[in-house]
């Protein structure tokens, strides 16, 4: 019946009089009685409803050719999603023109697929991504980890404390607070900053009481814009960020994209892409090769 109502959006018909017609079609609904053209339309809108959409392979660049490969069947898109926000802070200097506004490719993805469909598959391609990222941030990381040693042998009370490093984080984590967050993307140095995480419902449970600055730090990011926050208090952090730059990518099930946009109202939610990874419930488990040194 669903699928008839859309297939019959913006008909002349009255409400009224569709929903009895829809219901009497669904009430006798005998594949064999019912006349040629309406069965081959009914068909027709069952097929497109299950669509499993996947890319042409032969059009594809090696790379993602290499990760279809390491993926189990029917995760193009998935891919795709995970994938396009994270070139886009690899390539932070390119700008796009779109609706005569050009910025950069500022995107954020979700997939959401409930246990078992292996969205767990898609960390290892993410990761293997963001390598050059990831070792732009680890001598900072050591540095900062090696001065919080030294404060701690130092002591909170001595008059000389050491110089806290600093510099430019490329993947701040978000299992982190949200001062600490903003205090990362505020000195990236005009680069997009990459998050991920593979636990969405991690991220929502930590940020619980800050939702609706994560929404808003995404549509700013997603924009181009500025963002500015200043709060008070020895945890508080203010921030002035001119155009911040932060692609996200997370996963998790149906539930955990409610909680992280929890109504369609939400400006984040025209600003988010959300792919489904197949419903493999009945499905035998595939066995996959991962990305070889080569590859890599």
């Amino acid at each position: 019946a669903e699928i008839l109502r859309q297939a019959c959006h913006g008909c002349t018909l009255a409400a009224d009089e569709l929903d009895a017609l829809i219901n009497n079609v669904t009430a006798n609904y005998r594949p064999a009685a019912m006349p040629s053209k309406l069965r081959t339309l009914l068909e027709e809108l069952l097929r497109e409803s299950s669509r499993t959409y996947t890319l042409s392979r032969r059009t594809l660049p090696a790379s993602i050719r290499y990760c279809l490969g390491a993926l189990p069947r029917d995760m193009d898109m998935p891919l795709v999603a995970a994938l396009s926000p994270l070139i886009g802070a690899l390539a932070t200097a390119v700008r796009l023109r779109y609706l005569a506004r050009v910025n950069g490719i500022n995107l954020s993805s979700f997939i959401a697929g409930d246990s078992g469909s292996n969205k767990g598959a898609l960390t290892d391609i993410i990761m293997c991504w963001s390598q050059p990222l990831r070792q732009q941030d680890a001598p900072l990381l050591a540095a900062e980890e090696e001065w919080r040693q030294a404060k701690q042998k130092v002591g909170s009370s001595a008059k000389e404390q050491p110089a806290k490093p600093q510099g430019v984080i490329r993947c701040p984590t978000v299992n982190s607070t949200l001062p600490q967050l903003c205090r990362r993307l505020g000195s990236t140095g005009g680069k997009h900053a990459f998050s991920y995480s593979e636990e969405a419902d991690e991220f929502t449970a930590r940020m619980s009481g800050c939702m609706t600055d994560i929404s808003t730090m995404q549509r700013k990011a997603y924009d181009g814009a500025n963002y500015e926050r200043e709060t008070v208090g020895a945890e508080g952090v203010n921030v002035h960020i001119p155009q911040l730059l932060w692609n996200t990518v997370f996963a998790g099930t149906p539930d955990s994209l409610h909680r992280m946009v929890p109504n369609v109202t939400d400006g984040s939610c025209s600003r988010l892409c959300v792919a489904s990874t197949p419903d493999n419930t009945f499905a035998h488990i595939e066995v996959v090769k991962p990305l070889n040194e080569a590859q890599r």
